[in-house]
């Protein structure tokens, strides 16, 4: 029988799958990514794929096969890097002294995902200590 958490990121991706066909059927989101109604479809089609099913069961509270504490972790920091991505595509030709745009923001994405990935690290590393 599959888990839950199977059943809610199929659901997240079939939603996904969905909006990304109906947007394409109505000819909304087909330009470039810098056009509003094109990032707004790429930021929700990928945040449904990758954090959709994070996010119901984290609201829901359910703990299934990861922590809920850990569900907010990797949702925050999807939403932290799907922002910076929609600066990059608004801004990523302005630069800010010497240094482009598109630099500083791919730079705060990737020191997104080493904090991401040591603060996981560390929540493993204390899940096993027993409670004494």
């Amino acid at each position: 029988m599959p888990s839950r958490d199977t059943i809610a990121h199929v659901f997240a991706v079939v939603v996904a799958f969905l909006l990304l066909f109906a947007a394409t059927a109505q000819d909304i989101g087909t330009e470039s990514l810098t056009e509003p109604a094109s990032l707004a479809l790429f930021v929700v089609f990928y945040g449904l794929i990758f954090g959709g099913s994070h996010l119901y069961l984290a609201l829901r509270g359910e703990d299934g096969m990861v922590p809920v504490e850990s569900r907010w972790r990797f949702v925050g920091a999807l939403g932290t890097v799907l922002a910076l991505g929609v600066l990059i595509a608004l801004a990523g030709g302005q630069t800010i002294g010497s240094i482009s745009v598109q630099s500083v923001g791919l730079t705060l994405a990737a020191l997104v995902g080493l904090i991401y990935l040591v603060l996981e690290a560390r929540a493993g590393y204390r899940g096993t200590y027993s409670e004494t």
